[in-house]
């Protein structure tokens, strides 16, 4: 029975890349792409945008979570909902603190 591939993403060691790579070659149920590693401020401005939207979206309810994420993508739209719910999330904290003040 043939089933369709699934994408997974592996994060190696620089120094166990060579030997993880070949033992996942020899395996044969892989298909590997290589991605260049990169530094440099675009790769950084990027690594922390990707880390603020993934905070964002570990703080919604799966309810409001589109199953399809396809569509026109509006960057500055996109990072004031990222701000918005990160401030909803760190008001909420403070309010949860207040409440153990007061009943604690």
């Amino acid at each position: 029975m043939i089933v369709p591939m699934k994408k997974v993403s592996l994060v190696i060691l620089e120094k166990e890349r060579k030997s993880a790579l070949r033992s996942l070659r020899k395996s044969g149920a892989l298909h590997l792409e290589e991605k260049p590693g990169g530094t440099g401020e675009k790769i950084d401005g990027l690594l922390e945008i990707h880390g603020r939207v993934s905070s964002a979206l570990s703080k919604l309810d799966s309810s409001v979570k589109p199953d399809d994420w396809n569509g026109p993508f509006d960057r500055s739209a996109a990072n004031a909902v990222v701000d918005d719910i990160l401030q909803i999330d760190s008001r909420i904290k403070e309010l949860y603190a207040s409440i153990g003040k007061i009943t604690g």
